[in-house]
């Protein structure tokens, strides 16, 4: 409870008494154990790891994939990274058009989120999709 209430609203948590410093040190300990786990995993899996390995691209790749997908949407995430994961091997031989439709989505997805025109709002009713939420609630105005 006390890491949904201060991911919700930090300041309402520490006002019910939640030590919000240590659930984001726990928050951090738990997402590093994962990342070292997976890491553990992906050596054994490849067997060589080396830092060319994890060139900016990659990190391009697993911002997309957190973008597209939703930020704390597994099911979307999941999504997210089979089908970019296709599309990169797609494109692999075409590393310049990758980068733009990458781009080009991740400027689609910001926009359908963000934008409040009313065209905006109506194709994203009609895609349902939900839009960004600031510190849990909707932005100003909606």
């Amino acid at each position: 409870r006390s890491f949904l209430s201060v991911s919700e609203d930090e300041i309402a948590a520490e006002s019910m008494g939640v030590n919000t410093t240590r659930v984001k040190i726990m928050a951090f300990m738990i997402g590093t154990f994962f990342a070292g786990m997976a890491g553990a995993l992906y050596s054994g899996y490849i067997g060589f790891i080396q830092p060319k390995d994890f060139a900016f691209m990659k990190s391009i790749e697993i911002l997309m994939i957190v973008v597209l997908g939703g930020l704390g949407n597994i099911r979307g995430t999941i999504v997210a990274a089979i089908f970019l994961n296709v599309l990169s091997i797609v494109l692999q031989d075409f590393t310049g058009i990758r980068m733009i439709l990458y781009g080009l989505m991740l400027v689609i997805v910001m926009v359908l989120k963000s934008g409040e025109t009313p065209w905006i709002v109506k194709l994203r009713t009609k895609l349902r999709i939900k839009p960004m939420r600031l510190n849990g609630k909707k932005k100003a105005g909606v």
